[in-house]
C-alpha cells in the first residue's frame, strides 16, 4: 500500500470516528435534557401533590 492511500485510510477512519463521537453527544445531550425535564416535574407533583398535566386530554 502506498503511503498516500494510508494516509487517506487514517483521515477516513478519523472522521468516522469524530461523526460517532458527534452522534453519541448529541444522544447523552438529549437524554439528560429529559432527564432534567422529568426531573422538574417530578419535583412539581411531589410539592403540589396532584400530577402535572400539560393538556386535559393526557393522563396522568
Amino acid at each position: 500500500m502506498s503511503a498516500a492511500r494510508i494516509d487517506a485510510n487514517r483521515r477516513r477512519r478519523r472522521s468516522i470516528l469524530a461523526l460517532f463521537a458527534a452522534l453519541f453527544a448529541a444522544a447523552a445531550g438529549y437524554v439528560g435534557g429529559y432527564v432534567a425535564y422529568r426531573q422538574s416535574h417530578v419535583e412539581r407533583w411531589a410539592k403540589d401533590g396532584e400530577p402535572y398535566v400539560i393538556f386535559d386530554s393526557m393522563g396522568a
